[in-house]
């Protein structure tokens, strides 16, 4: 989470992490409006779905980044005016999570709080709608950050059998609640996992990326070579003790364990990057 003040856990699609980001604006002798400051921010840690997070909420995550902002930054909840999440896939019980983990994090619930999507960068756009927020002096302290989870997602019934579970609750003759029955039984092996495509489109990420790749010229090498520097750099920060911002998570249940770090973290070699099939 961010937390931005008015002078206010990649993500990869097997990750799992949740942030939180504080700011501030100061007072500055301008006309040009409020300066926006940055104060804090925290993570818990990217983890690999189906590992170790597997049996959390994505609301769980988001929940603690929220207490552990609250307690390094120190900012009573009198201050806080509004909390902004962004997510992409979510879970129809907690469809606002900013809402639900702010609850569970001991944030009064006089404090308002939204959650916005908009695919990869949901939880940039939850940043800077606080920012807009604290720029048109809407609010003077916003906390604001994201959170996914892709060891759960949403998987539905196809949509002929909800319509005739629908149709079932106004059904009265015992004919008619066969008749439904059997349609509810047809479609119950036909579930609807949760589209990689855009809906409009009908486009995945993978096309998406070549046509950019292509335009501007990318080749598979610059991509690969971009990656392991990626995870090189990740793994040398994490080693210097350089990722402060990791906040630990503790699990409770039959093996109790507090995740600390990152384990997504794949250090390679360009052979190996060159051998991997492409994920689309």
């Amino acid at each position: 989470m961010t937390f931005y003040l008015d002078l206010t856990g990649i993500h990869h699609a097997s990750l799992h992490h949740s942030l939180a980001t504080a700011a501030a604006t100061a007072k500055r002798p301008s006309t040009a409006g409020p300066n926006i400051v940055l104060v804090d921010a925290v993570r818990t840690p990217f983890v690999m779905s189906g590992t170790v997070f597997k049996d959390l909420w994505a609301v769980d995550l988001q929940r603690e980044a929220l207490k552990a902002l609250i307690a390094r930054t120190q900012i009573p909840y009198k201050d806080i005016d509004h909390i902004i999440c962004g997510t992409v896939i979510q879970e129809c019980k907690t469809s606002n999570v900013a809402r639900e983990a702010a609850l569970q994090a001991g944030i009064p619930d006089k404090i308002p709080a939204h959650t916005v999507t908009l695919a990869c960068i949901s939880a940039n756009v939850a940043i800077t709608t606080g920012m807009g927020m604290l720029a048109t002096g809407n609010a003077k302290a916003i906390v604001a950050g994201g959170v996914e989870l892709l060891s759960d997602v949403p998987i539905r019934y196809n949509r002929k059998a909800r319509k005739a579970m629908l149709s079932m609750q106004k059904a009265k003759a015992v004919g008619d609640k066969l008749k439904i029955g059997g349609e509810i039984l047809k479609n119950l092996l036909a579930p609807e996992l949760p589209a990689v495509a855009e809906f409009s489109t009908g486009e995945t990420m993978g096309h998406s990326g070549d046509r950019l790749a292509a335009a501007f010229n990318v080749s598979r090498k610059e991509q690969d070579d971009f990656a392991l520097r990626s995870h090189t750099l990740a793994k040398a920060a994490a080693d210097a003790g350089k990722l402060k911002d990791i906040i630990p998570v503790f699990l409770d249940g039959k093996k109790p364990q507090t995740v600390k770090a990152d384990n997504g973290i794949r250090i390679s070699t360009p052979e190996k990057m060159a051998a991997l099939k492409p994920a689309f």
